[in-house]
């Protein structure tokens, strides 16, 4: 029973979560902030930054947790530095 409940969940999840909620699980929570986060590593920075319809600063904004936009904002400044 526990596990088709957990699969329904992960279903759900998976469906919806480019899309912020008013009332997320923080198992959404997470998955949600980590998509974009990747985006700010080294390794993926340089793709996504050479797209000319990037919005980082909307990225940031739209994270659930203030100590990943923190983050995001760091690597943002660094990623920046290094690109110039």
């Amino acid at each position: 029973m526990r596990e088709k409940k957990f699969t329904r969940e992960v279903c759900e999840m998976r469906r919806v979560y480019h899309d912020k909620t008013e009332r997320p699980s923080e198992i959404f929570i997470i998955l949600y902030d980590s998509d974009p986060l990747v985006k700010f590593s080294k390794e993926e920075f340089v793709h996504y930054s050479s797209q000319n319809d990037v919005n980082w600063n909307n990225m940031i904004e739209n994270l659930y947790h203030e100590h990943s936009k923190k983050i995001t904002i760091k690597m943002l400044k660094r990623r920046s530095i290094k690109n110039c």
